[in-house]
């Protein structure tokens, strides 16, 4: 009994829905059920399945969101329909003038079709032509001359088809096929250094010691300089160099040597080369930092000893040492 009267209730405010909606004055209600003017500039948000049934609106049409909203493939947004003067529709509904000086980011939008002067490149951009003395376009549709000294984020359009002094890099970047002689080094977007720049530049899949015989390649692929006897210890990111002394310092040299350069340190499980910890401090944490058997917070020891250093506490299933 209970049952039928909540169907029951269900069908009545059902019916009581649909009439009240065909009598609503003009307008488009969104997925609150809030009712917005026909003449609203905002991008209205709508969920149902028959989006077309809440849209009264003549100059509103409605558009499946593209993948670029970050929302599910059943939302419709109702949008404003762009006038003749201004057609061109970016992904959030704005509208846009054909000759306007800049790129508009259309993504899932016509382009040449209601722009012919226009073309959408692979990023997404509707954009103008590039002149011929700037032929090369980036990413977000700008145009660069074959000449410049700086590599071009291209992504998906060509680089040396249109500039033969250019190559495309490892990453998607189109730079100049060859570093000036001041300036070898080429890094993984195609920028040019010396061979004496002090900070580790990060190759990725271009050569380091062939360019620079100065410099070596650390194993997650920075071409930084050979470090000096008196810091032989080298960082495994950027490839910095440090004092096998250094009491400041637990280095993280993961697949770079540690004790075979630093006989008085000890390489942590997860990587770390660090001093062995004092007597009065011989917890060590997983990266390499000594601690006190009577600490009173628990000390990450991850895959380091706890018990068997400190017999007064226990490792959590968390890797936690605590007291």
């Amino acid at each position: 009994m209970k049952i039928r009267k909540k169907v029951l209730r269900g069908w009545i405010l059902g019916v009581v829905m649909i009439i009240s909606l065909k009598y609503l004055p003009y307008g488009v209600i969104d997925e609150y059920g809030v009712l917005h003017s026909c003449d609203s500039p905002m991008s209205i948000p709508m969920y149902e399945n028959f989006p077309n049934f809440f849209n009264r609106c003549f100059n509103r049409e409605i558009k499946k969101i593209s993948e670029y909203y970050h929302i599910s493939e059943d939302s419709y947004s109702v949008l404003l329909k762009c006038p003749k003067d201004i057609p061109l529709m970016d992904w959030k509904g704005g509208c846009h003038f054909c000759e306007g000086t800049y790129a508009v980011k259309t993504y899932d939008e016509p382009c040449t079709e209601i722009c012919p002067n226009r073309v959408k490149i692979s990023s997404g951009f509707c954009v103008f032509p590039c002149p011929k003395d700037k032929p090369l376009v980036d990413s977000n549709g700008n145009c660069h001359a074959c000449d410049e000294t700086y590599s071009v984020n291209t992504e998906g359009e060509p680089c040396a088809e249109v500039c033969p002094n250019r190559v495309k890099t490892s990453s998607g970047h189109c730079a100049l096929s060859t570093c000036p002689k001041d300036k070898p080094l080429r890094d993984g977007v195609g920028r040019c250094y010396s061979c004496d720049k002090t900070e580790g530049v990060y190759m990725k899949d271009e050569p380091c010691t062939e360019i620079c015989p100065n410099r070596v390649k650390t194993s997650w692929g920075y071409c930084a300089l050979s470090c000096p006897k008196d810091k032989p210890l080298r960082e495994y990111l950027q490839g910095d160099c440090y004092s096998c002394d250094d009491e400041t310092w637990s280095v993280w040299t993961r697949d770079e040597p540690c004790t075979e350069v630093c006989p008085n340190r000890v390489k942590t499980k997860r990587g770390f080369c660090a001093l062995p910890c004092p007597k009065d401090k011989p917890l060590m944490d997983w990266r390499g930092r000594c601690f006190s058997c009577d600490e009173t917070y628990m000390v990450e020891t991850g895959d380091e000893p706890c018990t068997e250093i400190c017999p007064n506490r226990v490792k959590t299933s968390w890797g936690y040492c605590a007291l």
